[in-house]
Parts: C-alpha cells; structure tokens; sequence
C-alpha cells in the first residue's frame, strides 16, 4: 500500500486530487497551472500559487450528496453549474499542464472533480479512470452528486455512474495523501 503522507511527484500532463492542508504544502513546490478548489461557502482557505498559475477556479459547495435538489439554508450543494464548471475547466486546460484538485479532505469532492475532469478528457474511459483512482487513491470516495451531473452534462448516459460504482467503497479510512494521474488514461 501507497504511504499516505507521500506528496505527489508531478510532472507535465498531470490532474493531482488531494486535501487542502496537502494542496497548501506542495502547490508552491508544483507550481500548477491550474487549481480547482471545492470548498465550503465562505472558507477563507487560500493557497501559495507560483508563477506558472493561469486559472484557480474556485467552487463553493458543502459536500452534500443531494442530487441537484435545493438544500435548505444555510448550506450549498453542489449544482450543475458547478460540475458544468469544471467540464469547461477540462475542455479548455492545455493537457500539457498540472492540475490540482483539492477539497476541504480530498476524499469526496475533489475526487468526483478529478473523476468528472478526466472524463471530460478522456472520451470513453470512464471505466478506466475510475479504476485508476480506486487504486492510486484507496480513500476517495467521490461525491455521487457531482458525478451523476457530470454523466448527465457530458452525455454518458450512465458510463460514469458505472465507474463509479465499479470504484467499490474506499478500502481506507481517512484522509489520504494525493492521487496523481496521467492526462491521457
């Protein structure tokens, strides 16, 4: 098994889902091009960026599982906008470049992201992708929601629903360390 703490050895062409105390640690030593940051409203949670960073795109939403439906107030869940964010996100990113997805933990929010960023790359292999994260990142537990609206948005029609329930459940308890993927699955 991976160790935990390990940071992530990233090179050109790499999506790296993580926590947001592990994204403040290794974001000055990455120097990403692009963050994706999913955090709860009104975190003032803030990153050292490098001067490779183009975009940070950041997306308030509690991790809540509610399948696009209202929440009631005060919190926010994740909505089509925001997975439609991160579709266009993947769409227009040089697939040359390093991004890093992080979230409050780096289980559930950030590894739908990852799932639906990758997917939105990678035409097809949706299977793929999902299994890839269950092994390299045995504790992320993608949030249902935001991927259900990633199928739907990206006209799967279920190929992503599939991955992620062939993902399985987490196999390890826990923050975990970082996942790093290849752009091209």
């Amino acid at each position: 098994m991976k160790a935990l703490i390990a940071y992530p050895a990233a090179s050109e062409g790499t999506v790296i889902i993580t926590s947001a105390w592990t994204a403040r640690d290794i974001a000055p030593k990455l120097n990403p091009d692009f963050i994706i940051s999913l955090m709860d409203p009104g975190d003032k949670f803030s990153l050292p960026t490098g001067p490779a960073l183009r975009r940070h795109l950041h997306l308030d939403m509690h991790d809540i599982d509610n399948q696009g439906a209202p929440v009631p107030p005060p919190y926010v869940g994740p909505t089509a906008e925001h997975v439609q964010e991160i579709i266009e996100a993947a769409r227009t990113w040089h697939r040359s470049a390093v991004v890093l997805v992080h979230c409050v933990a780096g289980i559930s929010r950030s590894g739908a992201a990852g799932l639906v960023f990758l997917a939105a790359r990678n035409p097809g292999r949706e299977h793929e992708i999902g299994l890839r994260l269950r092994r390299e990142g045995p504790w992320l537990n993608p949030n249902p929601s935001i991927v259900g609206m990633g199928d739907d948005l990206l006209g799967l029609q279920g190929a992503l629903r599939r991955a992620l329930d062939a993902m399985g459940e987490p196999t390890v308890r826990g923050v975990g360390g970082s996942v790093t993927i290849p752009t091209t699955i």
